[in-house]
């Protein structure tokens, strides 16, 4: 449990290294409350680490708006460092655990406002990223369209030129057959013709020779 001990120097507030977790830290949550400073979310502690010799963990509180503080915390309980939003926190040395909430609260209090316009503008400019990447991909898209309406476009070109070349083919063929039939039908009028004519002067010796007899 956490607790009060005091020094030479006077009373200080030290934590319980053991329970630096939900359950440990309830009574500085609600303590916490008290002085004005809703807590979302406790990040426990992981396994202790050593620096320069002695075991530290750390441990954060996120408030309601987002903002986290982050202790690290010795073997003995005390409080060796804290960062607030990613920044040097000054040491609170508190002496009770009402004077820790208090301290930890004022500062949650006081970063807030810059904290969130901060936030507001990251949110701002990964919305204009979004926007420009979404636009870039649109245009991607539209140069991509364009190339497949090309290649489409293309393709249908060199189909209709095969099957005018086909029917080009055909028509040379069909022609050049009606010129073949032509010449046959010429051959066989001036086949006919000579018989006619032939016929025509048999018929006109025979009848002829009927006279003479």
């Amino acid at each position: 449990m956490a607790a009060t001990q005091k020094n030479g120097d006077g009373s200080y507030h030290v934590l319980d290294f053991q329970n630096l977790n939900d359950k440990g830290l309830a009574g500085l949550v609600t303590a916490l409350k008290q002085a004005g400073a809703e807590i979302a979310e406790v990040i426990p502690a992981g396994p202790a680490r050593k620096k320069d010799g002695v075991a530290m963990k750390q441990f954060s509180l996120v408030d309601m708006a987002g903002q986290i503080m982050a202790f690290n915390v010795i073997e003995s309980g005390d409080v060796s460092g804290v960062t607030l939003n990613g920044k040097v926190f000054p040491e609170t040395h508190p002496t009770s655990l009402k004077d820790f909430a208090g301290k930890i609260a004022a500062g949650f209090e006081k970063t807030e406002q810059s904290f969130m316009a901060s936030l507001a503008r990251k949110v701002a400019k990964q919305a204009r990223i979004d926007t420009d990447n979404e636009q870039k991909k649109n245009n991607k898209t539209a140069v991509k369209t364009q190339g497949q309406r090309l290649v489409e476009a293309t393709e249908k070109l060199k189909s209709a030129q095969n099957a005018l070349k086909d029917l080009n083919d055909t028509v040379t063929t069909r022609q050049a057959a009606q010129s073949d039939i032509l010449k046959q039908l010429a051959e066989v009028r001036s086949q006919l013709q000579i018989e006619v004519t032939t016929t025509s002067r048999l018929k006109y010796q025979i009848k002829a020779l009927q006279g003479a007899a």
